[in-house]
């Protein structure tokens, strides 16, 4: 008799659904946009969400961007490093991190991960510095901070430039995880906490390097007729700026939420042999944003592998992400590639695996999910 728990949903679950402001809100911002003819090229909603952004991230400036890879683009050029330096960085992200370092002529150096942050390991850092290193590019993966690289970076004169696309809404000591570094850079994609549809930021410590980055992203224009230095086009337009506006209402909502459905995992998972959790829970000195829900599939005491769970679930209308895969076809591209060097993170990336986490997701969805993945356990142990 087939286990009730194995069930598929009536309806697709996703790893993540964006949490829509209402519609008639987003129109009456859109007339505003209309009424001023002016679409893009740093507008009044543009200049409103930046002033917001800034306070929410006090006491940081904020430089709005079209995407979070282009601000990952010009935060490499703020420093003025030279081409061709080293950059050590993470295999453990997405690959926007390692090709902008590539894209902007700078040789990527690969640190391995610790297996209970999976963030690059501070410890290894050291034996990663050579007379080409420049800066250290850390992630704060799944929104956790990756800390203990500034006093590294400051007794060998390095840069430090964060890629915090995860920790928009988290904290440490008071104060955002984004604060932490020479700079770091933040995205508002539709698949983020705090979203812009498409839309990106620079955080720095100074109006003078966030000027810098705003000329950057204008093609390089310091005023009307001088061009200061070579840019890009990296402006966000009106029409982002408007659905960012609405959506930073709604992001206390959305923070509460997925605590709930984060506890709710927590429970479920709680006693299943072979699943770790890896989203920590918010502390005194630490808060959550709740974004993501990675979990590492361990198969020997699990009974089957994560890629044979990521499949089965969706057998049920259940869609899980395999987040991040450390591909070592995609490694190879850089000459600092070397899988002897990266054992964590090529082991965790065969272990990870993202389960849906969003606003809108109902309890009982998430007790289902549990369900399954307690079920499929317990048919694989049944059938060794």
């Amino acid at each position: 008799m087939k286990d009730p728990r194995l069930q598929p949903l009536l309806d697709p679950v996703y790893v993540t659904q964006p949490t829509l402001p209402k519609l008639l809100d987003y129109e009456q911002l859109l007339v505003r946009i209309w009424e001023s003819k002016r679409l893009t090229n740093t507008g009044e909603l543009h200049a409103e969400l930046e002033h917001k952004l800034s306070e929410y991230l006090h006491p940081d400036h904020v430089a709005l961007m079209c995407n979070g890879t282009t601000a990952l683009l010009i935060a490499l050029r703020l420093f003025d490093i030279p081409a061709g330096s080293e950059i050590i960085t993470t295999p453990f992200t997405f690959p926007a991190t390692i090709s902008a370092i590539a894209w902007s002529g700078f040789r990527p150096v690969f640190c391995d991960i610790d297996k209970h942050t999976l963030n690059l390991n501070p410890d290894l850092l050291r034996d990663l510095i050579t007379p080409r290193t420049k800066a250290i590019l850390p992630v704060h993966v799944f929104g956790r901070p990756c800390t203990g690289v500034a006093a590294i970076a400051v007794s060998h004169d390095l840069k430090v430039i964060y890629d915090a696309a995860h920790a928009f809404g988290v904290s440490q000591n008071g104060r955002a995880a984004a604060h932490l570094g020479d700079v770091s850079i933040l995205s508002f994609h539709a698949t983020k906490l705090f979203s812009c549809i498409e839309g990106g930021a620079i955080v720095t410590h100074t109006e003078h390097l966030r000027q810098k980055a705003v000329q950057l992203r204008n093609f390089g224009f310091r005023s009307e007729d001088v061009v200061s230095f070579p840019g890009i086009n990296g402006k966000m337009s009106e029409v982002h700026a408007a659905y960012g506006l609405l959506n930073l209402d709604m992001l206390n909502d959305e923070i509460a939420a997925r605590r709930w459905h984060s506890a709710a995992y927590r429970t479920g998972l709680h006693n299943i042999p072979g699943i770790t959790i890896m989203q920590p829970e918010g502390t005194e000195t630490q808060a959550q944003h709740y974004a993501y829900m990675p979990i590492l599939v361990d198969a020997d005491h699990y009974g089957i592998s994560r890629d044979a769970l990521h499949k089965r679930l969706q057998t049920m209308n259940v869609f899980t992400r395999k987040y991040f895969q450390v591909s070592p076809e995609f490694l190879r591209f850089y000459e600092s590639y070397g899988s002897a060097d990266l054992p964590v993170a090529h082991d965790v990336s065969k272990r990870i695996l993202c389960l849906p986490l969003y606003r809108t997701l109902k309890d009982r969805t998430v007790a289902s999910i549990c369900e399954m993945i307690s079920a499929i356990h317990d048919e694989a142990m049944c059938s060794v």
